[in-house]
């Protein structure tokens, strides 16, 4: 594979943002649950917009976790996928992508970091 086809291979990974090898809990699934793990993280790499998610729901593709969109009210909250897919920047050069190296941790540090 040359130089061209390995950044076009990271970038169809990276705009895959829920892959099959990630085990993410199902909407609701960590509602009792008192610091969710924070398996992906989505950013807009032209900004501050970040969206940490704990639970997925493939059928209605709807996300739910931390979301800071860099205007310091980071809140926890419903996400659109579809809507977060939909997103082009920059003349629609860019688009929304999921952070290949995130390593998942707990919402209560995601939050820490978040909140400065």
């Amino acid at each position: 594979m040359n130089g061209e086809e390995e950044m076009a291979a990271e970038a169809a990974r990276a705009h895959d943002y829920f892959p099959a090898d990630i085990r993410i809990p199902k909407l609701y699934a960590t509602e009792n649950t008192p610091d969710p793990m924070v398996m992906v993280k989505l950013f807009a790499p032209v900004g501050a917009a970040t969206w940490y998610f704990t639970e997925y729901d493939p059928e209605q593709d709807l996300g739910f976790g931390w979301v800071d969109l860099g205007n310091g009210t980071p809140e926890l909250g419903y996400t659109s996928i579809a809507e977060l897919r939909a997103i082009r920047l920059m003349g629609g050069h860019v688009r929304i992508e999921r952070d290949l190296y995130w390593t998942p941790r707990p919402l209560s540090e995601v939050k820490r970091l978040s909140e400065g």
